[in-house]
């Protein structure tokens, strides 16, 4: 099998099955398994080289994806859940908090240690994970997703999260992880933590959206405050601009658009007026 065989099977599907990138990954994944497990994890493995990995799929159409622009938190919606949660002494609560202050993966931020805070810097050293192993054991892994180096960065701290940092000294200060589950040993569970913002969000009566839609929410925030995107793409560990895109998103309707045009467009009465206010140039 050589790489045009793969692609030749990839244009089948995709005419016959008009996918969007996202569901397309999931096949070229399952693809790029199987020749992985082939060339390297058989016994006597038949093959040498992982040829499904030298697939060009750059230029390939995809089908455009579902318009999910309004699919995150909102600011407003994230101070009612943080509020909601200030009286809250537990764990999670401090833990639901704390993601809204950083764009980390869920998994990095369970695998926090105590360790990995400077306090006199004011930052924390995001390295490591939490993965499921064998479906079900979680295991802290030396390494944050994709074990690329970008995924390893030192991310600012700051004031609400270093306020629940200090607080969560005399709940967890004497255990490994920052979120020590309730015997002080084990880092918290995903599955928890999504309960309790589901629970949150009942009370306060905000849709609930995952834990991974808060990273979606802070790499949003970043970018409508004009942080360069270079940083951003730090923060968020992607190895590639185009990753950290796709988690913008951008609430933008017919009004805001208008209300944008106005400045230089008349519309109305009001907009005339404050186009007429503007010092004209002379050409």
């Amino acid at each position: 099998v050589k790489p045009k065989d793969i692609m030749n099977e990839y244009r089948l599907i995709m005419k016959n099955n008009y996918l969007t990138r996202k569901a397309f990954n999931k096949i070229s994944c399952l693809i790029n398994g199987v020749f992985r497990y082939a060339c390297k994890e058989m016994d006597n493995p038949p093959i040498e080289i992982n040829v499904a990995r030298s697939v060009d799929i750059s230029k390939m159409k995809f089908k455009p994806e579902n318009d999910n622009s309004n699919d995150v938190y909102t600011e407003d919606e994230k101070i009612a859940i943080c509020n909601a949660l200030k009286n809250d002494p537990s764990v999670y609560a401090y833990a639901v908090r704390f993601a809204f202050e950083f764009c980390m993966r869920i998994s990095e931020l369970r695998a926090l240690k105590w360790s990995d805070y400077d306090e006199a810097r004011g930052t924390i050293y995001i390295h490591h994970m939490m993965r499921r192993e064998n479906g079900c054991i979680s295991v802290d892994s030396p390494h944050t997703k994709g074990s690329r180096n970008e995924g390893m960065r030192y991310y600012p701290v700051s004031m609400e999260a270093k306020a629940i940092l200090d607080e969560l000294k005399e709940l967890t200060g004497n255990s490994e992880y920052i979120f020590a589950n309730g015997n002080g040993i084990n880092p918290i569970s995903t599955n928890k933590f999504n309960a309790k913002l589901e629970k949150v969000c009942r009370k306060v009566g905000v849709r609930y959206l995952s834990s991974h839609k808060i990273r979606f929410y802070m790499i949003t925030r970043l970018y409508q405050g004009n942080v360069p995107e270079m940083d951003i793409q730090y923060l968020a560990g992607h190895t590639d601009a185009t990753m950290t895109r796709h988690y913008r998103r951008i609430h933008t309707n017919a009004e805001t658009i208008r209300n944008d045009l106005a400045k230089i467009i008349p519309f109305d009465e009001v907009s005339v007026r404050y186009q007429s206010d503007k010092p004209r140039k002379v050409l």
